[in-house]
Formats: C-alpha cells, sequence, structure tokens
C-alpha cells in the first residue's frame, strides 16, 4: 500500500493480524491518516515491513492499536524488524496504544524520524535503532536502503 490520499493505509478489525513483508508508505504528497491501525486491538504481528508517514501527513500517528477499545480477549502488538520512517517536520508519534494490559514487543525496528510512543501498557524493547536520514541511498525520495558502509 503506497500513495495514500486520506484514510489509512491498512486497517483491521480481526482477531488475529499478520502483516509481513510490505512496504506501507504515504510517499511523496502522500496525506493518509494512520499507516496503520488495528481500531480493536487483537493480535498484530506486523514484521519485516517499511512503514513510512511522509511529511504532509493528517494524522500525527503512524500505528494505532486499540484505539476504539478491545474487542478480542487477547490484546498484543509485536512489532519486529521493521522500518519506521517519520517524516513529520514536527515529529509525530510512532505508535499509540491501549489499553493498558496491552502486552507491546518492540525489537530490532529502525526508527526514522523523531517521533515519540504513546502508550499505556506492558512494554518489551530489544535492539531497536534509530537513524539518521543519511544512512540511506535516497530517503528525500523514499530509498530507503542503507549505504554501503553504513554503521547500522
Amino acid at each position: 500500500f503506497h500513495h495514500g490520499l486520506l484514510g489509512h493505509l491498512l486497517k483491521s478489525r480481526a482477531a488475529l493480524n499478520h502483516i509481513l513483508y510490505n512496504r506501507l508508505s504515504d510517499e511523496i504528497g502522500g496525506r493518509a491518516s494512520y499507516e496503520l491501525e488495528f481500531p480493536n486491538g487483537g493480535v498484530a504481528v506486523v514484521m519485516g515491513n517499511l512503514i513510512a508517514q511522509s511529511s504532509t501527513t493528517e494524522n500525527p500517528h503512524v500505528i494505532s492499536f486499540g484505539a476504539e477499545g478491545a474487542s478480542w480477549p487477547q490484546q498484543a502488538l509485536y512489532l519486529v524488524n521493521n522500518t519506521l520512517v517519520d517524516q513529520k517536520p514536527s515529529g509525530g508519534i510512532w505508535l499509540r496504544v491501549t489499553p493498558p494490559q496491552t502486552e507491546v514487543m518492540l525489537a530490532n525496528n529502525l526508527l526514522v524520524g523523531a517521533p515519540k510512543l504513546a502508550a499505556e501498557g506492558h512494554w518489551t524493547r530489544r535492539a531497536n535503532f534509530s537513524a539518521d536520514w543519511d544512512e540511506f541511498v535516497r530517503a528525500a525520495r523514499d530509498d530507503y536502503r542503507l549505504k554501503p558502509g553504513s554503521s547500522l
């Protein structure tokens, strides 16, 4: 999913989601709301994706989980091995998670930009790395391949 104009790039109310190895990106000039939204929570495995919010987004949140209430007995978000990009000049919010009992695993993600995390859940964070724009071949044109010799 790419070049979002309005609404969310991906929205699911399912009890179990596997979002694997995709490019979910507003791209240049995109105005999507959330890049990923799981309004009723459930279990979401988000792995190996490029998830990018453009500078012209209409919503500061990149990923939202459970914002409309937990409809499923199990609430867990596994965000693993992703590249998360926020081009919003004022900085956005990577991840908005509710309710408080949600299990959240953030592991081995590459974080590009300067947004915040907003959550009230049980969080586990392992080996997540912040990256500067100059680490990439051509980030200004949505090319997030690492440059040869990158420290990442």
